[in-house]
């Protein structure tokens, strides 16, 4: 939604300053106003041209890498958290280091193995019900 207002809002003030460039005088007659902007028409409209152009490239301008949602976890707890959730990198809860997640089991193999272990053999499991079709 952001990039299409500033890609709105920079064509926005592209045309105005296109507009002041070309009629520079504006009358209004509901308020019975006249504006002359021929004195000033040339940095007025070259400024308006400026600003609408960069917000159109701030709007087309690829996702920021600080604003990029990335996959946090503790080695400690492994709670996974996301970055912008905790932008000083520590586990809220035993306060030490976070890592990425990504490649973070290829590093730490013993976690690995700790996690993919079978349930035992004493937890209990649910029978499962067949579905039934109303018909």
């Amino acid at each position: 939604m952001n990039k299409i207002f500033s890609i709105i809002l920079g064509i926005s003030f592209s045309g105005f300053g296109l507009g002041i460039l070309l009629h520079p005088k504006f009358y209004d007659s509901k308020h019975d106003y006249y504006y002359d902007f021929s004195e000033i028409k040339l940095p007025l409209g070259s400024i308006l041209i400026v600003i609408g152009v960069l917000f159109v490239l701030l709007g087309f301008r690829k996702k920021s890498k600080e604003y990029e949602i990335k996959v946090l976890i503790c080695p400690t707890c492994n709670e996974p958290f996301n970055n912008i959730d905790v932008p000083d990198r520590q586990c809220p809860n035993c306060k030490s280091d976070l890592e990425d997640l990504e490649g973070f089991y290829e590093r730490h193999p013993e976690l690995k193995s700790s996690r993919d272990t079978p349930p035992s053999p004493r937890a209990k499991k649910l029978p499962i019900s067949p579905l039934r079709r109303n018909g």
